[in-house]
């Protein structure tokens, strides 16, 4: 992604990134067996992940460079390390919404989707 975002603009890249991350991530969460069996079900995941995961690969280090090229030198490696450690935190706070879906008694069926969606 950063050869593209040099040709076509960081932000014009940026932007189809973001996008590949939505509809991956809502295409997750609405996959159906189609009478076909749980083999349908994982290939439907497997390719929207699968999407999902490639606009997360071209994400995180544009956001980086967008970060760094965007600001005053002094700041550059708050924001930095801003970036990187809000992944953190997004993790963390995905494991303890699995945990909460998980001890409210919350569907098998609603809390993967909503994990994944």
């Amino acid at each position: 992604f950063g050869s593209l975002a040099d040709r076509l603009g960081r932000r014009v890249v940026f932007i189809a990134t973001g996008a590949l991350i939505v509809f991956g991530s809502i295409l997750s969460a609405c996959v159906q067996e189609f009478g076909m069996g749980p083999r349908c079900l994982m290939m439907q995941l497997v390719i929207c992940r699968g999407l999902l995961g490639f606009g997360i690969g071209g994400e995180y280090p544009l956001s980086a460079t967008i970060c760094a090229e965007g600001t005053a030198p002094r700041r550059r490696g708050t924001l930095m390390a801003l970036v990187f450690s809000n992944q953190g935190i997004g993790y963390l706070l995905s494991a303890l919404i699995n945990v909460i879906l998980a001890f409210s008694g919350a569907p098998l069926e609603f809390s993967w989707r909503f994990s994944l969606g």
